[in-house]
């Protein structure tokens, strides 16, 4: 890639970001789940995302307890198994 005056651009990003145990985790929980509407399932995904950027870069760790109950809500919410039975 490269910008009007030719000036090669240095990429930033490339392959595929390697998915944490949360974002696993829910993933296999919501497969086959056609009980759950979209917006509900991606804000189960992008909070167990989160939780898993927090784990790798060790930033912001203050926000796991939010990230925690509001999954708990929502899982509870939309009634999903126990979160034990998840990462097995």
């Amino acid at each position: 890639m490269a910008t009007k005056k030719e000036k090669q651009l240095k990429t930033a990003v490339s392959g595929k970001a390697a998915q944490g145990r949360h974002t696993t985790a829910m993933i296999n929980a919501l497969k086959g789940r056609k009980d759950i509407d979209g917006v509900t399932q991606v804000a189960l995904l992008g909070l167990a995302t989160a939780w898993d950027l927090i784990e790798k870069t060790g930033e912001n760790t203050h926000t796991i307890p939010s990230i925690s109950r509001e999954l708990r809500e929502i899982w509870t919410y939309c009634g999903l198994p126990e979160a034990d039975d998840i990462f097995k």
